[in-house]
């Protein structure tokens, strides 16, 4: 993949970036609008969380030493939300224990300040691979009509965007990653809820009956005595 195909398909994605320090963040907004469809630029993380469900970046840019919420600490709260979305930490110098503790998360790169438009290049071209191989493997035909991105979290009918609830959310995608497997309900509310254990099953059935309304209601197949499993195309 050359320069000029990486410039294309990132003229088709949408990044968050995260910077506290004005003039840099001023400077890479710079570059990033040279690159990307659309560019939502933070000065600090909790207003970028705030965001982050509406917004659904392609890509995440963030530097590490933000204020009170870092950069691993944002990075975290989206994976806890179900999020795979490619993220890239920035970092005025290298430490080996928060290298470690960031590659834990799914990072496609981690790299040092100063960073030259070359290094930032090639890493854009790492998120782009990761987010081609995503793609292949995360979007679900669910039914004749109904198609589920479970990376970018969408559900499309007859090519309408569904709106789903964050444990919609989960739901969905717990089953659809164990596609092969009868997931009991124990199983399916500790995906769900933090609190599992004081989760009533009413509770879980009144959410299973709302994503049933969304996806189908032959979609979503209950196994008596056994649990739950999704039936694809």
């Amino acid at each position: 993949m050359n320069k000029d195909d990486i410039k294309n398909k990132l003229n088709k994605l949408s990044i968050m970036y995260i910077e506290d320090e004005e003039s840099i963040r001023e400077n890479i907004v710079n570059i990033l609008n040279m690159l990307f469809k659309d560019i939502y630029s933070f000065s600090n993380a909790e207003d970028a969380l705030i965001q982050y469900d509406k917004i659904k970046p392609d890509i995440v840019l963030s530097d590490i030493g933000l204020d009170k919420m870092n950069g691993i600490d944002f990075i975290r709260n989206i994976r806890e939300r179900g999020f795979n979305t490619p993220a890239l930490l920035l970092s005025a110098y290298s430490d080996k224990n928060m290298l470690f503790e960031a590659m834990s998360l799914k990072l496609i790169d981690y790299l040092t300040k100063p960073i030259t438009f070359t290094e930032l290049l090639n890493a854009f071209k790492k998120c782009i691979k990761d987010i081609d191989e995503s793609n292949k493997n995360e979007l679900y035909e669910i039914s004749d009509h109904v198609i589920y991105d479970i990376n970018k979290q969408e559900l499309h009918n007859k090519n309408e965007e569904v709106h789903l609830t964050h444990k919609e959310h989960l739901l969905l995608s717990t089953l659809l990653k164990n596609k092969h497997k009868i997931l009991n309900i124990e199983e399916l509310k500790n995906s769900i809820w933090e609190d599992a254990y004081n989760t009533s099953d009413g509770a879980f059935k009144t959410l299973l009956t709302k994503l049933r309304t969304k996806v189908g209601q032959d979609v979503i197949i209950n196994v008596s005595g056994s649990g739950y499993y999704i039936k694809l195309m």
